[in-house]
């Protein structure tokens, strides 16, 4: 089993468009089998690892429960919500004997460990992405469910999967939290164990029903930022978040959540920082221009700024110096949200010029700025400095 299972090639393989064509040596066609065999075919996986969590590298467990992936879209939610318990259930024990491991430096059995955990954290993340992929919006679910509850349960496009996948990220945040460098030694092998988790944390990004959920967001948060500090995974946050705003509008506050939590929580400011010095050399247009609509989109950049220096102005003030090269961006939406930041920055030093007398430099600058403003081409970019001058002297 050990040989055969590739964590790498598995993930390539699982990403076809067909998924009949995913070979599985010991395959079972769940989709021909009726309601009595497959709660057969569960009790042996759970009589299997519950016993021991380490029987899921049993070539004929594995496959078993790989079968139920591979044939998903057939299967009854109730009967898959059962499956991801007994692998959830599993994978913890996997992850406390991993844990008690490596706090007494049980070297031999790291190797064991590893493959363990890359089989459950395979099938975790297979499990999240066809869940999310084959489930509509939670508004959906949520009306689904104050209509016709139990024609929702039997409904694989309604099922609300949200329990399962809150259990999931706290169990991925709990390993992630171990010192993994222990057992996975080799930078290229961590990153592809760690993709595991963040692949389907960033998908749940998409769907602007999770980007509210405070519950949601806070495990997310929690893994990523576990792998950006500990796991090499900073230069893929940032390019998954400049993403993400380029295609997203609802990710504009998520996108500025997470990078708030990184600065607050984390105390870690190199993420915000990278990807505001990327945002002041983008060449945003107006959308009004048919010719540039592949261009970054300049409503959901002003919307991330504008949230961003809400939650954190100290993050923007920072890097004011790189964003002010904005005032002079073609877009008047880019123009007009710096001419609101000057106005929020002004607004926030004054409140401490006794404090910090030096303060009152930076305030006449960003004046000096808004001043120049009135001379911008566009009434809008004209309209929003008068508008931050009434703000402030009110």
């Amino acid at each position: 089993m050990r040989d055969q299972f590739v964590l790498a090639d598995e993930i390539l393989k699982i990403q076809e468009a067909d998924l009949s064509q995913y070979y599985i040596p010991n395959e079972t066609d769940i989709s021909g089998k009726n309601d009595h065999d497959l709660a057969r075919y569960l009790n042996e996986i759970t009589d299997n690892i519950q016993v021991s969590s380490e029987n899921v590298a049993d070539p004929f467990v594995f496959d078993r429960i790989r079968s139920f992936l591979k044939y998903f879209a057939s299967a009854q939610p109730r009967i898959l919500s059962r499956l991801f318990d007994i692998i959830l259930s599993a994978f913890r024990v996997e992850i406390k004997s991993t844990s008690e491991d490596l706090d007494n430096d049980e070297k031999e059995t790291f190797n064991n460990h590893r493959h363990n955990l890359e089989l459950y954290g395979f099938l975790i993340h297979w499990f999240l992405l066809l869940a999310e992929e084959n489930t509509t919006s939670s508004a959906m679910v949520r009306k689904s469910k104050s209509i016709q509850s139990s024609l929702a349960n039997n409904n694989l496009k309604t099922f609300d999967w949200s329990t399962q996948k809150l259990k999931a990220f706290d169990l991925a945040s709990w390993l992630l939290g171990l010192k993994l460098t222990k057992i996975w030694t080799l930078t290229p092998d961590r990153v592809n164990f760690v993709t595991l988790f963040t692949k389907p944390a960033y998908q749940l990004f998409e769907n602007p029903a999770y980007a509210k959920s405070n519950s949601i967001k806070e495990r997310i948060f929690h893994i990523l930022s576990l792998c950006i500090k500990h796991y090499d995974h900073l230069s893929v946050a940032q390019t998954t978040i400049m993403q993400n705003l380029q295609y997203w509008e609802h990710s504009a506050e998520p996108m500025a959540e997470l990078l708030v939590y990184m600065v607050e929580k984390q105390n870690f400011t190199q993420l915000a920082d990278e990807i505001l010095r990327e945002i002041s050399n983008r060449e945003f247009k107006d959308v009004t221009n048919k010719e540039v609509k592949d261009s970054p989109n300049p409503k959901t950049f002003a919307l991330f700024l504008q949230k961003l220096v809400e939650l954190s102005t100290k993050t923007v003030l920072k890097n004011l110096t790189v964003l002010i090269n904005q005032l002079d961006s073609e877009s008047y939406l880019m123009r007009s949200t710096l001419i609101d930041i000057l106005g929020h920055l002004i607004a926030e030093l004054s409140k401490t010029i006794e404090e910090n007398p030096n303060h009152m430099d930076q305030i006449n600058g960003f004046f000096d700025l808004l001043e120049e403003r009135m001379l911008d081409p566009i009434a809008y970019c004209r309209q929003k400095v008068l508008q931050v001058y009434l703000r402030l002297f009110t």
